[in-house]
């Protein structure tokens, strides 16, 4: 996993300025606030503009370092595979992109064109960001037309992520998790401190779910390798051995089996016999945990998408539009930890040959009418 244990304890002993909090809403949660902290955060500035016949254009703007700049293209900022249509270029003028305050200076450009009808798509997932659902929205486009005007449509779905032991709902409210992972559904009427305090309070509940889902994947991998005295123990043990092992400042996102069996074997003092089992199959268990821990590096993405329809945009989901007239969402996979995200914006345009073929038949008619009384 990159980066994640050295900032593992930044969710618990770092709280952020109620002025923070008040000025932004959508807080950062606790595990992405251990993720965004890391130097290997990617921060995607995606566009996707539909055409009239339904073809559509798509940039994904990135950050790259020095390194691919200078020629090195090992270090690409995409984690995702672009292969042809997709042309990658270095960018003439950089630009800054904000990410909700916080800003990423964009200096490489994807972009390709899909054809009317060809199926959208973000990049190839492949290794780490297999299955990412950032990666494989359901995509459509289309149209309808209604004579004056012709209605343009954008839709795309992203999938939730609950490929956790322990589902979230059991540590947090459906009205919790909308606060605080989506930044919705604020409480009106309440101060800045009530809010900080509110937030806290879900921040607390977030960690413990965090916690709770590290313990139970170690604690999974480490008993398929345990007579069955050590697994009637440890049934008997759960709770409070939850409570010993996660009895840390710096708490157990980011823990490895072998740090996981050494606090265990703390609580059983008398007989320790987890880090002899880990020394054992250490291998086994390293690969198992490694192979469960690859969702950690879907929360490495995060993406602003821009959709910019023919006309104007009359109807959207998004939070905002931009001084362009496109709609913009922020999209990583703390959002998608609470529902799927669907992303829709419809647009109308003005048929403005319709709106003269009209009125050249009007004329017609009328003309055909005064001179028809004229008779």
């Amino acid at each position: 996993m990159k980066n994640i244990r050295c900032h593992a304890a930044l969710h618990r002993t770092s709280r952020p300025a109620a002025s923070s909090a008040i000025r932004s809403l959508a807080l950062i949660p606790a595990l992405a606030v251990t993720l965004l902290s890391s130097c290997s955060i990617c921060r995607y500035d995606m566009t996707t503009t539909v055409h009239e016949d339904l073809s559509v254009d798509r940039r994904i703007c990135a950050e790259a370092d020095s390194s691919y700049l200078a020629g090195d293209k090992t270090s690409s900022p995409f984690e995702f595979a672009l292969t042809e249509p997709w042309a990658v270029k270095t960018l003439d003028i950089p630009y800054n992109a904000d990410f909700n305050g916080e800003t990423a200076r964009m200096n490489v450009l994807a972009e390709r064109r899909f054809a009317p009808g060809e199926r959208l798509c973000v990049g190839l997932a492949t290794g780490d960001q297999e299955g990412n659902p950032l990666l494989s929205p359901d995509e459509s486009v289309r149209k309808s037309f209604r004579w004056f005007v012709t209605r343009y449509e954008y839709r795309a779905v992203y999938r939730a992520v609950r490929d956790f032991p322990v589902p979230l709902d059991s540590c947090m409210t459906r009205d919790g998790q909308r606060l605080f992972l989506m930044g919705e559904d604020s409480p009106t009427g309440w101060s800045g401190l009530e809010l900080y305090a509110r937030l806290d309070e879900l921040n607390s509940a977030f960690v413990k779910w965090t916690d709770a889902n590290v313990f139970e994947v170690n604690l999974s991998i480490i008993s398929r390798y345990l007579p069955e005295k050590h697994l009637r123990l440890l049934d008997l043990e759960r709770e409070k051995l939850f409570g010993h092992v996660r009895n840390d400042e710096s708490g157990l996102l980011g823990m490895n089996p072998r740090e996981f069996c050494i606090r265990a074997d703390e609580y059983f003092v008398d007989e320790p016999f987890m880090s002899e089992i880990y020394g054992r199959y250490s291998a086994e268990i390293d690969s198992l945990y490694a192979e469960r821990e690859k969702i950690l590096d879907y929360f490495l993405l995060t993406f602003v998408h821009e959709v910019d329809l023919p006309g104007r945009i009359v109807s959207t989901s998004a939070p905002q539009i931009g001084e362009n007239g496109a709609a913009r969402w922020k999209v990583d996979c703390c959002r998608l930890l609470y529902d799927d995200m669907e992303v829709v914006a419809e647009s109308v345009k003005v048929n403005v040959w319709a709106v003269i073929v009209t009125f050249i038949v009007l004329m017609g008619l009328a003309w055909a009418v005064i001179a028809s009384r004229r008779i």
